[in-house]
């Protein structure tokens, strides 16, 4: 029983330990390509199509831009090396929309794009062009001349204080209507502004339902090619370092001490595919960690203690919430601070690059101590002096394992750890049996045996 666990906990782990390198590989290859960014962009290109029918030749374009911008990009790297985000929320996108249409961040030539997007979602022309018109007097852009009524009749009364006391009675009288009227103007500006906060809550209500119907297709999309990446490199290797299923499995179950080596390292394999398949912290949440731990200012390390990196932020996000609660605790050197927030962020990156080539190190040391060689020896094939000597008998084989990598390294980590645990209940209870305290099955009780009979003279 023991040896055909064996057999298939030596044949499972080798699968695992090839698609831990394939896994290894995929991650790389997602993360060069940015291709959750990628997938992101057409999800919002999608929502952009669908708020605004016959946008579809701008909004690919469109949808690059606002996601390459300084406002969601992940990267720091100057625009034209700007990398798409990976992850953002819906407000934040929609805050976007909102800075560029109004002008508070100066895109011009995506200015149109953005109103047009809004117009869509239902907001009117002229409550943009009013908020327009508030940042450049915010900015000042555009001279002020408006002011409250407050600030009028402040104005008003040094005013009446200078004239004789005989006009004073008249001009308040003036001064009286004139401010009744204001009050009623500003009444109505103050509905206005409620439509206009209502206006903009209906339109965002629209944006946020369109763009996480989209997100759940970008998620499809992304798991999709990941899948297919997953698919080409399990022919790669397989073809590449010439594993032969049929030929592992002979070896495994007719070589005991290869399998026995195999089974000694299955401990040390699982904790390595656990590292890798498990949810490590993101990049963000680690770099988040190393900052904070570096602070020297104890009131900007009080400010951050209870900040997070949500699995949806992105560097503009996290720096933005980090930015309000320095502020809101008076921190003096801000810039500074986020400066090295940012320098953190881009050495977390690279680290977590550099992991997962030493994870690839790793996996390969543990296969290698088993003396099972992953990798054909001396650069020669594994049937002969070359790759070509004894590749057509072995075809099929290796197509048969390109199939079994293509599982998925998920897939054979359950095996592998399943199997583990019944192997050691299995060794449990073969030991519990030679020791005697437990029964063969079927074996009767000592107290249940029937008594002999009894014996009667006469």
């Amino acid at each position: 029983m023991l040896d055909s666990l064996d057999t298939l906990i030596a044949f499972v782990l080798i699968m695992l330990v090839v698609s831990m390198l394939i896994t290894i590989a995929v991650q790389i290859i997602a993360a060069a390509f940015n291709l959750r960014g990628i997938n992101l962009a057409r999800g919002l290109t999608q929502t952009f199509n669908t708020i605004l029918p016959g946008f579809e030749g701008e909004a690919k374009n469109f949808a690059n831009c606002i996601l390459s911008g300084r406002l969601l990009s992940d990267s720091s790297v100057f625009r034209f090396f700007r990398r798409r985000a990976t992850a953002v929320r819906p407000d934040e996108v929609f805050d976007a929309l909102h800075r560029i249409a109004t002008g508070r961040r100066n895109v011009p030539e995506l200015r149109t794009n953005a109103r047009r997007l809004l117009q869509g979602l239902g907001l009117p022309a002229g409550l943009l062009d009013n908020a327009a018109a508030q940042v450049q007097v915010a900015t000042g852009a555009v001279p002020r001349t408006l002011a409250t009524v407050q600030e009028l009749k402040k104005a008003a009364g040094a005013t009446l204080a200078h004239l004789p006391p005989d006009q004073q009675a008249r001009a308040q009288e003036v001064i009286a209507a004139l401010t009744n009227r204001l009050d009623a103007f500003e009444t109505v500006a103050a509905n206005k502004a409620d439509v206009a906060t209502q206006a903009m809550e209906a339109a965002y209500k629209k944006f946020q339902y369109w763009f996480e119907v989209s997100q759940e297709r970008a998620q499809q999309w992304f798991t999709s090619h990941t899948r297919w990446f997953t698919i080409a490199f399990a022919i790669i290797f397989a073809f590449w370092l010439q594993l032969d299923t049929v030929e592992i499995f002979k070896l495994v179950s007719s070589n005991r001490a290869v399998r026995d080596a195999l089974v000694a390292q299955s401990t040390n394999v699982i904790k390595q595919a656990d590292k890798i398949l498990g949810d490590s912290p993101s990049v963000l949440q680690q770099a988040l960690q190393t900052w904070r731990n570096n602070l020297t200012d104890e009131n900007a390390r009080k400010a951050v203690a209870d900040e997070s990196a949500a699995p949806t932020d992105t560097r503009g996000s996290l720096r933005e919430h980090i930015q309000k609660k320095l502020k809101a605790a008076s921190v003096s050197n801000i810039d500074e601070l986020l400066t090295a927030l940012n320098k953190a962020i881009d050495a977390a990156a690279k680290e977590s690059l550099k992991e997962s080539a030493q994870q690839f190190s790793e996996v390969k040391l543990d296969l290698d101590h088993t003396g099972f060689a992953l990798f054909p020896v001396d650069g020669k094939g594994r049937w002969g002096n070359t790759w070509s000597v004894g590749f057509w008998p072995h075809f099929w084989g290796m197509i048969f394992s390109a199939g079994l990598l293509s599982l998925g390294a998920p897939f054979w980590f359950n095996a592998l750890r399943s199997l583990a645990s019944l192997r050691t209940k299995v060794a449990e209870n073969i030991t519990s049996e030679k020791e005697g305290k437990k029964k063969p099955p079927g074996a009767p009780d000592q107290e249940d045996e029937p008594a002999a009979p009894a014996t009667t003279t006469t």
